[in-house]
């Protein structure tokens, strides 16, 4: 399959071993050289707004810093062929080095952005800024659920597995979710920004509630995750439509000719 046709259809493509070890091992020089790691936040998933406790609890486990101007320019400027591929007008922005230290527990999923803003192509790449991420170990892996869903589906959920130097761009709206490690694990991040899309200057990602559709028919637990709600089958209908904004729709009667 063609890479944009990939692309439009998972929401992500990976370049295996797009950066050579040597270039790899210098910039992951610049973690031990800079100071001011500071934790990764994100939004609350269902109203939209920072959610400190949720930051707390969730995600100060994840660490970032800045990285250098000079650095942060080589960098755009080598990767520059790959994420124009599907980026035609972007340039790379914001650039960090973050860290998941080690026995740290896979992460809640998160996207972003939410969506396209109205009326824009829902599949024009210049609707919303993208992602780049660049693995600089081996076996860095993150979960990855898609695009076009408003949750996470736990049926929907594939292990993207990367080695020390392969680079992957995502979609803005992507649903994603870190996971944990044994040892400690960096990566660069930066957002892919369009020239006809102005990303907010304190701009998060947003958590996304993960759904467990794969559970059997009769579990009177909650499908959603972390959720340690349990009850009868109408009771967790009403917890799912209150607590969640879950509904669900009767099937419809199949009438006998």
């Amino acid at each position: 399959m063609h890479v944009r046709e990939r692309f439009a259809t998972t929401g992500y493509v990976v370049f295996y071993g797009a950066v050579h070890d040597d270039t790899i091992n210098v910039w992951r020089s610049i973690a031990r050289q800079t100071d001011g790691w500071f934790y990764d936040e994100m939004n609350d998933g269902f109203f939209g707004f920072f959610d400190y406790e949720a930051n707390m609890t969730e995600e100060r486990v994840r660490v970032k810093v800045v990285v250098p101007d000079q650095d942060a320019r080589g960098m755009s400027r080598l990767l520059k062929r790959f994420y124009r591929t599907i980026f035609p007008d972007a340039s790379a922005h914001n650039w960090h080095l973050i860290m998941t230290p080690a026995d740290t527990e896979d992460q809640p999923p998160r996207r972003e952005f939410l969506t396209v803003p109205l009326g824009a192509d829902i599949m024009d790449t210049s609707a919303l800024s993208g992602s780049i991420v660049v693995a600089t170990n081996d076996d860095t892996c993150f979960y990855a659920y898609g695009w076009k869903e408003r949750f996470a589906l736990r049926s929907n959920r594939k292990l993207l597995e990367l080695s020390k130097g392969d680079v992957v761009l995502f979609r803005g709206d992507f649903i994603l979710a870190p996971v944990g490690y044994d040892s400690n694990n960096i990566c660069l991040h930066a957002y892919l920004d369009s020239p006809f899309y102005e990303r907010p200057h304190d701009h998060r990602p947003t958590v996304v509630t993960e759904i467990d559709d794969t559970r059997g028919i009769d579990d009177p637990s909650c499908i959603v995750w972390n959720c340690t709600f349990k009850g009868t089958p109408l009771s967790l209908r009403r917890h799912l439509n209150r607590y969640h904004d879950i509904r669900f729709q009767r099937a419809a009667r199949h009438l006998e000719p």
